[in-house]
Order: structure tokens, then sequence, then C-alpha cells
């Protein structure tokens, strides 16, 4: 006879003669007398949570892959004669300043952090929340590729054609947030980037007199540059939503391995 207060044994229990899983009821029994129980999993899809010390590593590696990728990008307008430094700290193997890498560092804190804390409030991106490392590395190469294609053509294609050269840079952006992006909030961050990124170029030329263009438009700055920024808004997004969602996994791994000690 089973002993009072005492939990049967559910070893080998099953709810059907078919050998069939055991009923919830029973896995609860399970659970109750000690099998170590699964970490709770976020629902597919959605947005990770952070915690601050999350957070501050997701800026941290933001900042870390915006100060080194920032000014190769860059690099293919001072190659092609496009922009030049007032005070050059390198001109080898890249012209270069030692303030840029800071400044794109915070510029992609900002868009990674801020496509993150602005998903859950917005659509579900195109890719996911985890859009995974081959999307995110693809989206990174396509912002590359549209920088380096306004350098090499500005002084022959902008020129002659400059609404083809228009077209197709802003083209391009848009695109690139259609294809690894395509939410309200992540236009919205390409939009203000769009905007406010050509801004803090008139202060840094005007103002300041760091550097200049070949060939300004307006104010200093060429019409063509806010369709760069676009593009790197969706970019960064998929890489901050992808740094969110790994150390998001690494906290739950963590969890469920302590629990089964």
């Amino acid at each position: 006879m089973q002993a009072v207060g005492t939990l049967p044994s559910c070893k080998g229990l099953r709810c059907r003669p078919c050998g069939q899983p055991r009923p919830r009821q029973l896995r609860l029994l399970c659970k109750a007398r000690g099998s170590p129980a699964a970490p709770p999993q976020p629902p597919t899809g959605a947005q990770p949570t952070l915690g601050s010390a999350e957070l501050g590593q997701l800026a941290f590696w933001a900042a870390l892959s915006g100060a080194a990728l920032g000014p190769i990008c860059d690099s293919a307008h001072s190659r092609f004669d496009v922009l030049h430094y007032t005070s050059p700290t390198i001109t080898w193997p890249i012209e270069t300043c030692w303030w840029v890498p800071p400044l794109f560092a915070v510029a992609a804190v900002t868009l990674c952090c801020g496509h993150v804390l602005l998903d859950p409030r917005g659509d579900p991106p195109r890719c996911g929340t985890q859009p995974g490392w081959p999307v995110v590395l693809a989206g990174i190469a396509a912002f590359c590729l549209q920088y380096a294609f306004s350098g090499a053509f500005e002084s022959t294609l902008g020129l002659t054609s400059p609404l083809l050269f228009h077209g197709l840079l802003l083209g391009s952006g848009l695109g690139l947030w259609y294809a690894v992006d395509g939410t309200r909030q992540g236009l919205l961050w390409a939009i203000l980037t769009a905007a406010l990124g050509p801004v803090l170029e008139v202060v840094l030329i005007n103002n300041l007199g760091l550097y200049h263009y070949t060939h300004p438009d307006v104010a200093g700055i060429p019409l063509f540059i806010p369709w760069v920024y676009l593009a790197g808004a969706p970019a960064n997004g998929n890489l901050g939503r992808q740094i969110a969602a790994t150390l998001a996994s690494r906290r739950t791994e963590g969890a469920g391995g302590a629990g089964e000690r």
C-alpha cells in the first residue's frame, strides 16, 4: 500500500498501451520527484529581453564592430578622392583620422541598441529577432558594397548621370531595408540615420573643419550621402538583433546548466 504523503513512482508509466509519451500530469509528477526541468524558452521569434549588463555587452560588441569596420568603409571615399581629412592620422593603408573609429562606434551602438529596444513595440522583423550570422554578414556586405560603389562612381556616374547615380544608391538602400528588415521601426531608423548623419557632417565640415568633400552640393556635403546612411541602418539593426539573441541564448543555457546541478 502506498504510504500517505509519498509520491508514486512514475517510472515506466504510459498514457496508452501503445507506448505514447506520458501525459502532462505525469510529467509534472516527475518534476515533483526531482527530475531536472528544462529552462523556460521564449516563444519562437520573440524579442529576447536583455538585462542592463547584457545591454552593456551589446553596446560593447556593437562599438567594436563599428570602430573596426567604419573606417574601412569610409576609406573607399578617400581612396577615390571623394573626401579628404584636414589632418589625417594615417594615410596608408587607408586615410583616416583618430576620431573616426569612435564616431562610427557611437553610430553602431545607437543603431544596434535602438533596433533591439524598438522591436518589442514594432513589427516582427522579416528575418526574425535572431536572423542568423549568414543573414547579418550578407546585410553588412551589401552595405559595404553600396558604400564602395558610391565612392568608385561619384566622380564619373555621379557627375555625368546624377539621377541614375542617386536612383541606384537610394534603391539599394531601400532594397536592403526591405530584404533584411521590412519593419516600420527599421524604416524609421533608416530615415533618421539618413537625415541626422548629414547634419552631423555639416557641423564637422563647416564648424570644425575636420575634412572636406571634393564635389560638395549643399552646405559642404554631396547629396548622395543620405542614401549611404540609409543603407547602414538595416545592416546594423540585424547585427544588434543577432548579438542580443546570442547573449539571451547564453543566459538561458547558463540557467539550464545551473538547474541541472
